[in-house]
Parts: structure tokens; C-alpha cells; sequence
């Protein structure tokens, strides 16, 4: 294997595994209070954005002088500091010459990343030297290619740096193609006069994205263009960026250059901008501009799809004025009209809750049993066959509520749905005495649905009072979970030892917080054998130990798909597979703010998927998806200063201090109620109580779900509840 971690100053992985524990960093987010290595106190220093504990861990003397000089390059950049990013480059290059192992490992993606700070300081002698004579091997690297095009872009060359940057992204696999360097394919093109090739470049690199990093940098390498706006207007691709912008939450600019197209454009990009400006202006809630753009004649070509969208818009209007049977009877009329569409078909859908809001429970039944049977595909499906089992409980028909849990079961699906569906059948059969149905629906429920909010909430786990104790506990639990996983496959090699090269190059790169090019080989390695089971474990794995949550989670996602049918591993896979980072500022801020600590790390998980580094398409920020605006009123509640920037919210600590006092202060703006709490954080605290108020005294808390109006909201709050019991499962077992 690769003797990088001991000839660079890392523990050995030999070492480590003689003693049954996994390579270091495993601990390094669970227990960062014992980072005892300069590699370890740099790996958390990264993974709280704390650049002055990244640099104090830089300049400790056993940290390898070429990597050191690498990451202060990097911090330098990030900082916008070129001279001195420029200057730790050059230094970087010199002290580098490590033997082949290394090279293998870090060389190739040094090179990439010097030539990439070379390029942003300007320094376009010394990337030229880099390219001519780099350390790594680069075979048919298509991102060192497009390095190759950009700086011939630079030097003045465009013709060779179109054909260089458009070759490379066509030998780019769809790992690759997420790199920054191809957005300067549309600088290329736009270099070169060609406006429309620039726009198109531009969208399909943007398409390819999938992370919240990556859209991050997407909207910051497009603000540092405005050129690229310019281009976009004297194209007619102008409705395909501005239906980007929107998916950014930027909607005005996405308004304008809409409008834009609707006004000077023709046929399709007319008529698609139309449509976007319809749409935006509805999202904006602005209204009277919304009637009126309606009332303008609309552009020719309409097909019945976007006809039943633009015909759904007024209905949609007098809807946030209020529920009624008119707008009831409104959608009605657009699902008949359009009954071949997918609007319509979502129209019909719309009719049934405003029927339902109006209390007119027999039409909306009968809407939702029709919806239920005659799209059993269509995204509402299962949630209509529920409303059917619903709504009869409501007015009390027990009987009939069983009757049609039993005739609907498989349009439910085996989701929440089915386990809500289980539960009103249970309880209906209680009300009429009849034991033994209930029992037998009870039981499906428990064996299909254990961590279902409908079998209560869950019992917190009591924090000691070192919480550190708490993150060695879960350490070692999912350490074992690991073990014993990899004793099941019969993983033919220590599971933290991968013999195959592809698995030590990404494993390397990881090690020392080369996070991005560490995770694409992760993906391409479990890409490569298919994602079996023993590929995702491994692949989990190396997640884990190098602290990477989201990729851990991801890559998960194969194992618990591949080991579907193994019941008998559920436990040691839910251990697996949940991340737990950050935990000991998670368990802090719980223990700070009297919260279960499995309830914030369920609602990471559902709000960012553990990336810190994320941005909504309605411009929430960080691990737990603040609005600047929350932030701030929570950070002047707690008498701090509020961010000046909402950049500031992608820091995991400051973050997770405002995100976990703003879901103290709804569970006691609601009484410690976690389910409207949670549709608050989701939804708002006016529709929380909105919900909230269609409850009897006597419902049960869990009822609230199926109050909520919004289907995002009720997915919303069930996954965070159940993920809470998985999370508190998690933890008790990490008490063993």
C-alpha cells in the first residue's frame, strides 16, 4: 500500500489496523478535541472554515513543507490574496519531489491545482513551465487539458484555447465535467465573438452540477463575469438563463431577462420567456403584474401543457387569498379543459385540498379516489389514496376508513403513506372494539415502519456531562457497525487497507484534506465495480474515516440498497450510513440549547445533507439552511452581531449556533411541539399554526402531519421525526 501517511507524517494505516481501528481521521469529527497530529488539526481547522487553526497547524515543523505551502496557497486564493497565493505556489513547487507512492496519490492533482493558482495570479510563465514539466502523470486527464485551453485563453490564443477546452469536455467523463475549469469554456467562446456557443457552454456545464459547492461557484464565477449576461442578451438563449437565474433565487434579474425575451425575441425563446416571466412573477407574489402579463395576447405555438399552466395562474392568485369553493371549482374546470396534462392532472389534485380546506369532504374524497385511480403514477398518487383513508376517519367512519386502508394498499406504496395509512387503520379498528384487526395492523406498522413518527416520538437520549465521551462512544459503535459489515461481505482485505491503487489514490488525497479531488476518485473506484455492496462499504468506508459526511451518506445510500434484503445487517447499516458530523459542536449546541442532539443532526440531514457549503434555490445557507434574514433575528435575540454577509452562514459553527437557538425558539413558541415546530422551520410559523388549528383537542400529535397542506412540508416533517429516532437509536447503541 502507499506509504504516504508515514513518510509524510501521518500514522501508519498498518499500524492503526493491527490495533482494530481505522486510519485517524475517523475520529477527527467526532472527537475534534483530540486532533493530536498537525494533519489532524488541519483537517478539522477545514472542516469548521477556521483558516487561522489551518495556518497555526501549517506551521507546525513535523507538517511536510510541500503540502504546507500547498494548503496556505489555497487559503491564500480563497481569501483573495493572489501575490501571496502566488508565493506559497512557487514555494509548494520547489519542496516537492516526493517518491512514486506519492506521486501517484498527490502529485497529479497538485500539478492541476498549481497550474490552477498560477493562472488565477496571473503568473502565466510559471503555469507554462508546470504544464511542459509537471510532477504527476496526467495521461488523458481531461480537466489538465482544459487547463492546457485555459491558458492559451490567457496568452491570447483563443482559437487553440476553444479547441482545447472543447475537446477536453467531450473526452470528460460526468465526474469531471463538474469542474470549475470548464465554465471558462464560455469565456472561450465568448473571446472568440461566438456569444451563442459561450451561453450554450455555460448551460450545459451548469446542468452538469450537482453539489451545493459547485452551484456556489457557479454564481460566483458568474457574478465575476457580468460579460456572460451581456452575451446571454444578444442571444436568443436568453429563456434558458433565466430560468438558471431562477433556480438560483434570482428571480428579479431571471424577471427581466425574461421579460426581455417575451418582448424582443420570437417564436420559442418568446414563448418560453413569457413563461418564465409568468412564473417569477407568481413566485414573487406579484399579482397584478401577473393578471396583466396574462391579459397580454399570448405568444403563438402554445402547446396544451404550457397552456393549462398559464390558465392554472389565476386560480392560483385568488388561492393565496384564501381556500373557497370557487377556487375550488376554478381548478376543477382547468383539469377538465387540460385533462391530458400534467398541470391538469396536478390541477385536479389542487381541487381536492380546496375541497377538503372548504369542508366539503365528500367532494374532495371523491376527487382524490378518482385522482388515485386514474394516475396511479402521477407525483401525487400515493399522497391521494391516503387522503381517500383520511378523510372518512375524520367523520368518524371507522369502518369504512379499515376497508379502504385494505383496498388502496398498493397505491400507497411502502413509504410514509403506508405506514400513516396503517396507523388510521389500527386506530379505526380500536374504535371499534376490534382488537385483533388492530393488532395485525399494528404489527405491520412496527415490522415496515419502526421508525415512523406515528409509533411515537422519539425518547431522547440523556447527553452526560462530557460530551466528548458521547463522540468516542459513537466512534467506536460505528467502527464496529463497519467491522462487522465488512465480516459479512467477507471483504477479502482490511477494510481501511485497500490493496487496489484507484481506492489508495483517493484515500491519500483525503488524508490530507484534498477533499474534491479525493471524493471524484471515491465515486470513479465504487463507479468502477458497479457499486456492489462490497464497493459501496468500501467506498463508505474511506467516507467515514476521512470525516466526509455527505460523501458517506451518498455512497451509502448504494450500501443500504444493496443490502436491502439483509435484515439482519439494518442496524449495523443505519449505523453506517447516518453520519454523525460535527459532533462536538452538535452535541454543545444541544446540550446549550436543551435540544436532542439526534433531532439537529435529522434535520441536517434533511436540510442540507450534511454539506456546509450549500445554497437553496430560495437562498437558504449552510448545514441547517438559514434565510439571512432568520439569522439575523436570531443572532440579535442572542445579543450577537448579525452576519454582514450571508457568505458568513456557510461556517458550520456559526451556523449550527443560530440554526439550533432558532428551533429552540419555535419549540417554545409551540410549546415544545417538535411536529409544529418543524413545520414552522419548514414552512413558516403562520402556516404552523394555520395547521395547527384544524387539530381536535384530542388528535393525536402525530395527526398533525396529515393536517399540513403542503406535500413538501408533510415529507418534510415526517423524514425529520423519523430520522430523529434513527439518530437516537444510533446514539443509545453508541451507549454499549
Amino acid at each position: 500500500m502507499l506509504l504516504v501517511l508515514c513518510v509524510l507524517g501521518g500514522r501508519s494505516h498498518a499500524g492503526q489496523q493491527s490495533e482494530g481501528k481505522p486510519p485517524s481521521q475517523a475520529v477527527v469529527l467526532q472527537m475534534a478535541s483530540e486532533a493530536h497530529s498537525p494533519r489532524e488539526r488541519l483537517l478539522v481547522a477545514l472542516a469548521l472554515d477556521d483558516t487561522t487553526s489551518a495556518r497555526a497547524a501549517l506551521d507546525e515543523k513535523d507538517f511536510p513543507p510541500a503540502l504546507a505551502h500547498w494548503h496556505r496557497a489555497r487559503l491564500a486564493q480563497a481569501e483573495g490574496d493572489r501575490s501571496g497565493a502566488r508565493r506559497q505556489w512557487k514555494s509548494a513547487w520547489k519542496r516537492w519531489g516526493y517518491g512514486s507512492g506519492e506521486r501517484a496519490a498527490l502529485a497529479a492533482a497538485f500539478d492541476r491545482q498549481y497550474v490552477t493558482g498560477m493562472l488565477g495570479a496571473g503568473a502565466l510563465k510559471d503555469a507554462r513551465k508546470a504544464r511542459q514539466a509537471p510532477w504527476g502523470e496526467h495521461g488523458d486527464d481531461a480537466v489538465w487539458d482544459a487547463l492546457g485551453g485555459v491558458l492559451a485563453l490567457q496568452e491570447g490564443d483563443v482559437a487553440n484555447a476553444i479547441l482545447r477546452l472543447d475537446g477536453a469536455w467531450r473526452r470528460a467523463d460526468r465526474l469531471l465535467r463538474r469542474d470549475r475549469v470548464f465554465a471558462h469554456r464560455a469565456l472561450a467562446h465568448l473571446a472568440g465573438g461566438d456569444a451563442f456557443s459561450a451561453i450554450e457552454s455555460w448551460l450545459k456545464w451548469t446542468g452538469n452540477l450537482r453539489s451545493g459547492r459547485g452551484r456556489l461557484q457557479a454564481w460566483e464565477f458568474w457574478n465575476a463575469h457580468p460579460e456572460l449576461l451581456e452575451a446571454a442578451r444578444s442571444t436568443h438563449r436568453r429563456s434558458d438563463v433565466a430560468r438558471w437565474l431562477a433556480g438560483r433565487n434570482h428571480r428579479q434579474e431571471a424577471l427581466a431577462l425574461a421579460l426581455e425575451a417575451w418582448h424582443s425575441g420570437s417564436g420559442k425563446e418568446a414563448r418560453q420567456g413569457y413563461l418564465i416571466a409568468a412564473e417569477q412573477l407568481y413566485r414573487l407574489r406579484r399579482h397584478r403584474e401577473l393578471l396583466a402579463l396574462l391579459q397580454e395576447k399570448a405568444p403563438a405555438g402554445l402547446d396544451d401543457e404550457e397552456r393549462a399552466t398559464l390558465a392554472a395562474y389565476p386560480w392560483g392568485v385568488r388561492r393565496r387569498q384564501g381556500a373557497s369553493t370557487e377556487v375550488a371549482e376554478g381548478f376543477d374546470q382547468v383539469s377538465r379543459a387540460f385533462a391530458r396534462t400534467r398541470r391538469g392532472v396536478e390541477a385536479q389534485w389542487e381541487a381536492a385540498w380546496m375541497w377538503e380546506l372548504t369542508g366539503g369532504l365528500e367532494e374532495a374524497e371523491e376527487h382524490f379516489l378518482r385522482y388515485a385511480d386514474e394516475h396511479p403514477r402521477a407525483p401525487f398518487a400515493r399522497a391521494a389514496a391516503l387522503r381517500a383513508i383520511y378523510l372518512p376517519y375524520r367523520r368518524g367512519e371507522f369502518e369504512l376508513t379499515v376497508k379502504r386502508a385494505d383496498q388502496l394498499a398498493r397505491s400507497l406504496g411502502d413509504g410514509p403513506e403506508e405506514a400513516a395509512a396503517l396507523w388510521l387503520a389500527a386506530r379505526s379498528a380500536e374504535a371499534l372494539g376490534d382488537s385483533a384487526r388492530a393488532r395485525v395492523r399494528w404489527e405491520r406498522l412496527r415490522a415496515g415502519h419502526g421508525d415512523s413518527p406515528f409509533l411515537g416520538t422519539a425518547a431522547a437520549v440523556e447527553l452526560p456531562e462530557a460530551v466528548d465521551r458521547v463522540g468516542e462512544r459513537l466512534y467506536r459503535s460505528q467502527l464496529r457497525a463497519f467491522e462487522s459489515l465488512a465480516e459479512a461481505l467477507e471483504l477479502p482485505a482490511p477494510l481501511f487497507e485497500p490493496p487496489e491503487a484507484d481506492w489508495q489514490e483517493a484515500q491519500a488525497l483525503l488524508d490530507w484534506g484534498f477533499f474534491e479531488d479525493g471524493e471524484i476518485r471515491l465515486q470513479r473506484a465504487a463507479r468502477l465495480r458497479g457499486h456492489d455492496a462490497r464497493a459501496a462499504l468500501r467506498a463508505t468506508a474511506l467516507a467515514w474515516a476521512a470525516g466526509r459526511a455527505a460523501r458517506q451518506a451518498r455512497e451509502g445510500w448504494w450500501l443500504r440498497r444493496r443490502l436491502k434484503k439483509r435484515t439482519e445487517l439494518t442496524e449495523a447499516v443505519d449505523v453506517a450510513t447516518w453520519p454523525t458530523p460535527f459532533a462536538p459542536m452538535v452535541l454543545a449546541a444541544a446540550r446549550e440549547r436543551g435540544l436532542p442532539p439526534g433531532l439537529l443532526w435529522s434535520l441536517i440531514r434533511r436540510e442540507s445533507f450534511y454539506e456546509p457549503a450549500v445554497v437553496s434555490g430560495a437562498g437558504a445557507w449552510g448545514l441547517m439552511q438559514l434565510l439571512p434574514t432568520t439569522a439575523e433575528k436570531v443572532a440579535r435575540s442572542l445579543g450577537e452581531r448579525p452576519p454582514q454577509r450571508p457568505e458568513e452562514l456557510l461556517g458550520p459553527g456559526v451556523n449550527l449556533r443560530w440554526g439550533s437557538a432558532y428551533l429552540r425558539q419555535l419549540l417554545d413558541t409551540f410549546d415544545g411541539d417538535p411536529f409544529e415546530a418543524l413545520a414552522a422551520y419548514n414552512a413558516g410559523e403562520s402556516n404552523s399554526r394555520r395547521w395547527k388549528a384544524r387539530m381536535g383537542e384530542d388528535d393525536p400529535p402525530a395527526e398533525m402531519i396529515l393536517r399540513i397542506s403542503y406535500s413538501e412540508t408533510r415529507a418534510y416533517v415526517y423524514e425529520v421525526m423519523r430520522g430523529w429516532k434513527v439518530y437516537e437509536r444510533i446514539l443509545r447503541d453508541g451507549e454499549g
